[in-house]
């Protein structure tokens, strides 16, 4: 199923902008503290907020602080939280978190009775919010944005490794949106959110570490050899320009002139990325992209810079395998 470029980063703006609102949504409309794990996550935020050092795990319950078992998780999500709200005067915590004695958390009763956590106080919970309240809410609307975060990275890493079809790096973010919905991930307590978020971040930068494929001219003609294919490299058999395309769009073009190239028989055609010369610091944009997508492709052998009379720096030589050799 192809997908033009602008279509799917429409897409995917709607699926971030529907996860934005649903996330919102819940996180408005949930009373404070009634989130799971919130009872004890924003007293972690609140103790860092307030200047203090992390605390030590204790695992007697009625030593442990009003955190509970939370001083174990990893820090960065309060800290970051705790950057977001350091500057709310939350001196009213004991009464806007006053635990229900009654309550029957995870409990399946027919009377449905005594569900809070919290006892609540509607006049200090309604809005404008203040005090704990308002921070309660920051950090829950800032937990939704990183959910959002993570699904443009799933979408990000899944499109530079499978570039087509590009309908599974859609898929996959649809997926994750609704998982992160289903399990609250826009709920104040994103810790296990900004894991997952960090995770994918790391994984995208190690795969921008170049994996070079790029060979010299003297390696590329060995292959050409090897190949039995015995055109001389001046024989390039098609082009394709990408000047004036953004950096969708070229990945787009460039993996149809592949599959097309390959699949008439080709083995020798050249790709124009440019120089860069009108571009922002004169260094060109397209050209180490290029080289990763072509890295990806299974119909590639391999690939050189051009010669000075064939585009130089500008360009790049690509060798195609032949038709019974794309997935070896």
């Amino acid at each position: 199923m192809h997908i033009h470029p602008r279509a799917e980063r429409r897409l995917l703006a709607l699926i971030l902008a529907l996860f934005i609102l649903l996330g919102f949504s819940y996180a408005l409309i949930t009373p404070a503290f009634e989130a799971s794990d919130e009872l004890w996550h924003y007293p972690m935020v609140r103790h860092l907020a307030d200047g203090n050092p992390l605390p030590v795990q204790v695992f007697d319950p009625a030593l442990a602080g009003p955190w509970n078992q939370e001083a174990s998780q990893p820090p960065l999500y309060y800290y970051l939280a705790a950057a977001l709200t350091f500057w709310i005067d939350t001196s009213d915590l004991d009464t806007a978190r006053q635990p229900n004695p009654h309550a029957r958390a995870g409990e399946i009763t027919p009377e449905r009775d005594n569900v809070s956590l919290v006892v609540h106080n509607p006049a200090n919970e309604s809005f404008p919010w203040s005090g704990t309240v308002l921070a309660v809410h920051v950090v829950r609307l800032f937990s939704v944005l990183l959910g959002t975060w993570a699904i443009y990275l799933t979408w990000m890493l899944v499109r530079e490794l499978y570039p087509d079809p590009p309908w599974i790096a859609l898929v996959l973010a649809i997926s994750f949106a609704i998982y992160g919905l289903l399990r609250k991930l826009a709920r104040p307590t994103g810790i296990q959110g900004l894991t997952l978020e960090t995770t994918l971040l790391a994984i995208e930068l190690l795969r921008r570490i170049p994996r070079n494929r790029k060979v010299t001219a003297e390696e590329l003609h060995a292959q050409v050899k090897e190949a039995g294919f015995d055109r001389d490299l001046r024989t390039i058999q098609r082009q394709l320009d990408l000047h004036g395309l953004r950096v969708d769009e070229a990945r787009e073009a460039l993996g149809q002139f592949i599959r097309h190239a390959h699949k008439t028989g080709l083995r020798c055609v050249r790709v124009v990325h440019g120089k860069g010369l009108g571009s922002p610091g004169k260094s060109p944009v397209l050209k180490s992209r290029v080289q990763r997508w072509l890295v990806q492709k299974n119909e590639v052998l391999a690939f050189v810079q051009a010669r000075p009379m064939d585009g130089g720096a500008g360009a790049l030589v690509v060798l195609l395998k032949p038709v019974n050799q794309r997935n070896t």
